[in-house]
Parts: C-alpha cells; structure tokens; sequence
C-alpha cells in the first residue's frame, strides 16, 4: 500500500471518528428532554445523512424535514419508512437567500442521483465543465425567513447543511442579517476544493472569514463536515 493511499485512510478513520463524537456528544447534552427540537437536513440526497444522524438524534421531541430540490432524489426519499408512516417531512425544494427558481446542474440520464448536483454552473469546475443547457428548473426558499418561521414553533434547531457550494452565500447572509442565531448545531460542508484552483482559492478565503464569525457566536455550535 502506498504511503498516500495509507495517510488518507488514516484521515478518513480519524475524521470519521471526530464526526461521530461530536454528534454522540450533541446528541446528548445540545438539547433538553422537554425541548422541541428541529433537525433540518438540506441537501438530503436519498437519505444517506438522515438514516446516520437519526440513530443518534431520535425521541418524539425531534421532528426531521429533509430538503432535496433533485426531483429524481426527491421520488427516492419517498420510500424512506419513517416518510411513507408520516414521521419525517419532506420538501422538493433548496435554500438560498431568496424564494425564487433557479437552474441546478450537475445531472444526466446516467447520474440522476448525483452528490454533486448544486445551483451553482461552477461547481465541481475542478473536474468537468457544466453546459448551459444542461441544467433543470427547481425552486428555492430564503433559509434565513424559514428558520425565523421555526423558531416560534421549537426551542433548538439543527441544521446539516450540504448543499455543493451554495453555503457560502446563504452563511454570509445568515451572518449578515444575524438569522444565523436561529440555529444551535450547524454540521457544514464546504465544497472550495471541486472548483478550480483559481475559484478554490478565492471562495477558500470566503470560507474562512465565514468559519471565524462562526465561532464567534456562543450559542452555535458550528462542526466542519466531511
């Protein structure tokens, strides 16, 4: 085995190791009993997150609503036990900053599932260039205005946001408009690395200055996703 192959799979077990501590960890002692608590999965795929994060963050204060704007993903998560018995909401729609519709790239017949689909035409430039034809129509809502509709219904709200690149301007706006203080447990994905180096290098920075006024805010928990 090489030396590179054995270090990134030392990483990856370390990685996933931290991950799961921190949601053992925030699973148990983020919220009280008596809390009703909000767990919003944006970027749901066909479940893969949910199905992990709802051994850990389970009992009848804990209300689930998974958001895929991939219609094909979407047809998936209907199958989903806990959807079909009424348990766990979901929504055929993406966040962003506004309610509007927008173009998501990312899909063909061959890849209708794609993990890497995402409103934005640059994502994942690093490895293939999206046509401007190739793109399908779903629809948006201004994260920011739901999460300020949710807090009056439950006392904490956790959000795992991975959503191919868009996170950037939703956490700026969240930051900006102090809606980000709805939220108490973020798990983030930031995606700078499938963009082309030039791109990387820009939104890396982006991504930075975003982390740092995370940890400025004491009553959000902020864990960097994989």
């Amino acid at each position: 085995m090489k030396l590179k192959t054995l270090k990134k799979i030392i990483y990856s077990f370390f990685k996933n190791l931290q991950e799961t501590i921190y949601v053992i960890y925030d699973s148990k002692f983020k919220y009280k009993k008596k809390d009703r608590v909000l767990f919003l999965d944006l970027g749901a795929n066909i479940g893969q997150a949910y199905n992990w994060f709802s051994k850990f963050f389970k009992g009848e204060n804990i209300d689930f609503e998974l958001f895929e704007p991939n219609p094909y993903c979407f047809q998936k998560l209907k199958e989903l036990k806990e959807v079909r018995q009424g348990k766990v909401k979901i929504r055929n729609l993406g966040v962003g900053t506004k309610n509007k519709k927008v173009k998501f790239y990312g899909l063909n017949q061959k890849n209708k599932y794609s993990l890497g689909g995402s409103t934005l035409k640059e994502h994942n430039s690093l490895f293939y260039t999206n046509e401007q034809n190739e793109f399908i129509d779903v629809e948006v809502i201004d994260l920011g205005e739901y999460l300020l509709k949710k807090s009056k219904k439950y006392n904490k709200i956790i959000v795992k946001m991975d959503i191919e690149g868009s996170e950037v301007e939703i956490l700026e706006n969240l930051i900006q408009t102090n809606n980000i203080k709805l939220i108490n447990v973020l798990y983030v994905e930031f995606h700078s690395q499938y963009r082309s180096a030039k791109q990387a290098e820009f939104i890396k920075i982006k991504e930075l200055k975003i982390i740092n006024s995370l940890k400025l805010i004491n009553t959000l928990s902020t864990r960097i996703w994989h």
